[in-house]
């Protein structure tokens, strides 16, 4: 019984595996990639948040990579990030107030 279980679990990792490698997703198999409820994501898209595409009017699908963009939305960079980016900018506003005569 245990060796069934376990066949069966390596079977679904290898389904989630395979429809990660599709580049059309079902709603369904969005839920799964980005770990968002159905509900969430049916939320997203009623109000327009996330794009989707919709060819008869019925069913809703999800462009893979569409998705890997919208989920790296929102980066929340680290202290060092910030600090770094403060310096470049200073940095290049001083360089270009500089006159040379």
């Amino acid at each position: 019984m245990d060796e069934l279980k376990r066949i069966e679990l390596k079977l679904d990792e290898l389904k989630k595996s395979i429809q990660f490698q599709k580049s059309i997703l079902s709603v369904s198999e969005a839920s799964d990639y980005t770990g968002y409820s159905l509900s969430f994501l049916y939320k997203l898209i009623h109000f327009n948040k996330i794009p989707y595409y919709k060819p008869n009017g019925r069913k809703v699908f999800f462009d893979r990579e569409v998705l890997d963009s919208f989920l790296r939305q929102g980066l929340v960079e680290t202290p060092e990030q910030i600090e770094k980016r403060i310096t470049s900018r200073i940095s290049s506003s001083s360089k270009s107030k500089i006159k040379v005569r």
